[in-house]
């Protein structure tokens, strides 16, 4: 089974026909993160505005206990976009890969110790540190691009496997699952009065319990089947294109809002290297479920 599975990294890395395309994208991720950094510039004044009020740091930034809160907070965000900067212009050396990872490890510290830790940035803080190890040799640069991309997926694999756990917990003990039809309604219901937000579009789904219920089966297919796709380069673009409105979807019903990680998908995997062009019958097929009925048919007959 390692002996397939790595054989199957082998027929997507090729003979390194992705490694223009790759070279391409990684410095678009810094510009990305560059463009973030100075975006929490312009807040500089609401951030100090903010005051010392529940600021407890974490161990990153263990050092703002010798300074006072204003000093501090200027320091990791003027750090984190020169950083950043510095990262833009110099990717392919890794002291400036480096140095933008202290960036981001700076501000993500920053920000997490206000009383609950911030999940936004958590993948780009993980992406960030794997870039450090990015290495110049061809085949090995496209192993390690390929590892981001198999690792943004399995964080969403993970998602979707805790989802469909939840939901046999929830059955063995007599309560309604993600498979009753009023799943999608519970759900939104349940958010919505713990946030005690308005939504644009949940009191549509109330109405209408199938359309919270449906896009609420497909999600978990696409979360549960995602690392799956890691192997499989011919959906990258569809299952980024379906991940990035599933983020969308959330945020027009007003469950929560995650720009940053369809970022990750518009760098790693809407512009994968590996992307294998095939007919629109060929991709379907190549669907997790789908492929499998497909073989079972084709055994069968």
């Amino acid at each position: 089974m390692t002996k397939s599975l790595f054989g199957s990294i082998d027929r997507i890395i090729g003979g390194g026909h992705g490694f223009k395309k790759a070279k391409m994208m990684v410095p678009v991720f810094y510009y990305f993160l560059f463009f973030f950094a100075f975006q929490k510039l312009e807040g500089l004044n609401p951030f100090v505005a903010l005051g010392q009020r529940n600021f407890s740091p974490r161990w990153p930034i263990f050092w703002t206990e010798y300074t006072d809160y204003a000093t501090a907070a200027s320091l990791i965000i003027v750090f984190f976009v020169f950083a950043s900067l510095t990262a833009s212009f110099f990717w392919t050396q890794r002291i400036p890969r480096v140095l933008g990872f202290l960036g981001m490890l700076q501000y993500h510290a920053f920000t997490s110790s206000f009383g609950k830790p911030s999940h936004q940035l958590d993948l780009w803080l993980w992406v960030a540190f794997l870039l450090v190890f990015l290495p110049k040799n061809q085949r090995k640069f496209l192993l390690v691009f390929w590892a981001i991309q198999a690792f943004i997926l399995l964080t969403y694999s993970m998602s979707g496997i805790g989802k469909i756990v939840m939901a046999f917990d929830q059955y063995f003990k007599g309560q309604a699952t993600l498979f009753s039809p009023d799943a999608g309604v519970l759900h939104i219901t349940t958010m919505l009065n713990r946030m005690q937000e308005p939504s644009l579009h949940g009191p549509l789904i109330v109405n209408y319990p199938l359309l919270g219920w449906i896009p609420l089966l497909l999600i978990v297919y696409l979360q549960f089947f995602s690392f799956v796709v890691a192997f499989r380069p011919s959906l990258h673009r569809v299952w980024a294109a379906a991940l990035i409105l599933f983020h969308v979807g959330t945020d027009l019903t007003g469950l929560s809002v995650f720009v940053a990680p369809s970022a990750l998908f518009l760098v790693f995997l809407l512009g994968s290297p590996f992307q294998i062009s095939k007919s629109v019958r060929r991709t379907i097929l190549d669907l997790p479920g789908v492929s499998l009925i497909d073989r079972l048919r084709r055994s069968l007959t």
